[in-house]
């Protein structure tokens, strides 16, 4: 993930190569996700990005602010330059006025505002008859398949 910055001028004796990355700026990096069933992805794909130099923003670093926690989400998610959807095995916490979860109404948000999302969903969805909540996975999944953010295959952590 970089994002493209106006190039520089070129300074005499620089090859084009040092002139070309600094054409890339670091992000600012929205990661979404369920925590409890991808505590272990979100860990990699944080330091992962971190790594590389990008601002990774993520529910951890605001989720006990005295605002309400939806307002603050919103305001971190509209100040990012991308977004990282990460699916597991649950829907997730709903938000009592959208009835949606935090990751699917964070996924919709990053859509309204026009923020490149990057999706990836892990193998092994329960079945939809399993529970209300695998049904709202599912539903959640299929919407993000044709919305053709996903990166496939389905990811796997062994």
């Amino acid at each position: 993930l970089r994002r493209r910055c106006p190039v520089p001028p070129a300074v005499p004796g620089e090859g084009a190569s040092v002139a070309m990355s600094k054409a890339f700026c670091d992000m600012r990096v929205f990661l979404s996700s369920t925590k409890q069933d991808l505590e272990a992805e979100r860990e990699i794909v944080f330091y992962a990005l971190d790594g590389i130099g990008h601002e990774v923003v993520r529910m951890e670093e605001y989720g006990s602010r005295s605002l309400d926690s939806w307002k603050v989400c919103e305001k971190e998610l509209d100040r990012c330059d991308a977004y990282v959807l990460l699916i597991g095995t649950r829907y997730g916490s709903e938000l009592t006025e959208t009835g949606l979860s935090y990751t699917h109404a964070e996924f919709e948000r990053a859509k309204i505002k026009g923020i490149p999302i990057a999706g990836f969903i892990k193998a092994g969805l329960p079945d939809k008859r399993a529970s209300a909540d695998a049904k709202r996975l599912n539903e959640f999944v299929d919407l993000v398949n044709a919305s053709y953010n996903v990166r496939r295959p389905y990811f796997e952590i062994r």
